[in-house]
């Protein structure tokens, strides 16, 4: 996951945000996101962070909540705090105890579903 001296775009708490997102720089969500989201770098879901829709991204992690499909390159880490009610596609996923998962699972080399 990208460091905190890494330049990042945030959606602050308190803000919400209607519509498709794509983005080359490192994100956190730390508010609310109605559309799907497509990252080249690294995605943040904030613990009062939350997603409707789907994620495309290198890499995750999820401390709020994500309800849509999740398509990670390298790696999602859901957190004890995270909740993903949708499909995750990825080669390498952690899920920490409490943490809460509904879907299918999918590893693969590619991140990439076919």
């Amino acid at each position: 996951m990208a460091s905190k001296s890494d330049k990042s775009s945030v959606i602050g708490p308190g803000l919400k945000v209607s519509g498709d997102l794509k983005t080359q720089e490192p994100l956190q969500v730390l508010g609310i996101l109605d559309g799907n989201l497509q990252a080249d770098g690294s995605v943040e879901i904030g613990e009062v962070g939350r997603v409707r829709g789907d994620v495309t991204a290198k890499e995750v992690g999820v401390d709020g909540r994500i309800d849509g499909n999740l398509n990670a390159g390298d790696k999602v880490d859901l957190r004890v705090t995270g909740r993903i009610r949708g499909d995750i596609v990825a080669p390498r996923v952690s899920m920490a105890e409490g943490s809460f998962f509904r879907g299918r699972l999918q590893t693969s080399k590619s991140g990439r579903k076919g």
